[in-house]
């Protein structure tokens, strides 16, 4: 009776344990976005320092991303008022983008407004070589770890991730991890993107949808090799920080 007693003792605090550590594989997420433009500007463009210290330092939007464990879809949250609109534009953002990765198929859809144009931009999803860290962190109420994540060969991110939370999305291209991405920091360009709250109802299949009229169908080369000729025009092609830059800014920028 008393060993008994003891396995069902055993069970009763591991059942309870499992049960405090919930394991979703759909759901919700809400992030915010900061961009520090204070960084991020020319120092000589007298303007663009105007913009600064009328607007202050920081750009803030909110975006959402909805995930089952078929496919996720990133894009725009809910409504804030942001005075670097206007300026990020350049950079291909516009509230109707949208990054939707399909993991069956591991192939990724953009919606982009790039320099006054619709691109629909289908092609695999990002390589991204990833190396796990043993520092930890909270957000949003999940304990996540750090990973330090290479793609386009030069390009370096920080990510973290939950593995309470079974999938390998993340916003953006941000993909390929043991569990779901909660936490982006793109130092190099002072960008980053935290989970603030996680909803773990389903979403509904009309999240994963979309309907855009006659875009330009293209790849992220082609949008690179777009980027690339721009710049060559406006001599500033001979500078490779500044290259790369345009690049991030294409890829990460929704």
């Amino acid at each position: 009776m008393k060993l008994f007693i003891f396995i069902a003792a055993i069970f009763i605090t591991t059942a309870s344990a499992n049960a405090q550590t919930p394991f979703l594989t759909s759901g919700t997420v809400e992030y915010e976005v900061k961009i520090n433009m204070s960084k991020n500007i020319d120092p000589n463009n007298s303007w663009a320092k105007n913009m600064a210290a009328q607007y202050g330092n920081y750009s803030t939007q909110y975006y959402k991303l909805a995930f089952n464990d078929q496919q996720s879809i990133y894009k725009k949250g809910k409504e804030f008022e942001n005075k670097w609109d206007n300026y990020l534009a350049y950079t291909g953002y516009n509230e109707k983008n949208f990054t939707l990765t399909n993991f069956k198929e591991n192939t990724i859809t953009q919606f982009k407004n790039i320099f006054d144009k619709q691109f629909l931009i289908q092609d695999s999803a990002l390589k991204i070589d990833w190396r796990l860290m043993d520092e930890t962190r909270e957000i949003a109420g999940f304990n996540c770890r750090k990973a330090v994540g290479r793609f386009n060969d030069t390009l370096y991110v920080i990510a973290f991730y939950s593995d309470q939370i079974v999938s390998q999305a993340g916003p953006l291209l941000f993909n390929g991890l043991p569990g779901l991405i909660l936490g982006i920091a793109f130092p190099r360009y002072n960008y980053t993107i935290y989970a603030t709250k996680v909803n773990m109802a389903t979403p509904p299949e009309s999240e994963f949808t979309y309907n855009i009229k006659k875009p330009i169908n293209t790849t992220r080369k082609e949008i690179e090799k777009t980027t690339n000729e721009l710049m060559a025009r406006w001599g500033e092609n001979e500078n490779p920080d500044e290259k790369n830059k345009a690049i991030a800014n294409i890829l990460i920028n929704n």
